[in-house]
């Protein structure tokens, strides 16, 4: 069973989202050219992660987006520092996942 580590979250009154975080377990070398970047990161000087946002309404998850291969300085750089393009097309693509998925739903009731 794979451990996710909540990084950054945005919540309303029935849904949230989250980023959220795990080891990688595959090999960099297998995912950098460079020697660097591979040294960097069995050091320990880069975290090596895999990102998931998730979509949850009612506290089941409804959609969620997976990155592989990350390598920051820390993994809550990748959710509050830098903001990249990776982050927001994550948010996006999982909202857009999640909307898809209430389109094909029953009516939806507040419980």
């Amino acid at each position: 069973m794979t451990h996710w580590e909540t990084i950054w979250s945005f919540k309303t009154a029935r849904f949230r989202i989250t980023c959220d975080v795990t080891p990688e377990d595959s090999d960099p070398a297998d995912h950098f050219f460079f020697e660097e970047n591979v040294k960097a990161i069995r050091s320990g000087a880069l975290d090596w992660f895999i990102v998931r946002m998730c979509v949850t309404l009612d506290g089941y998850e409804i959609a969620a987006d997976y990155l592989g291969g990350c390598a920051y300085k820390s993994a809550h750089d990748f959710a509050h520092k830098c903001r990249n393009d990776y982050f927001r097309d994550m948010v996006r693509d999982a909202v857009q996942q999640a909307r898809r998925t209430l389109t094909n739903a029953p009516k939806l009731r507040a419980v």
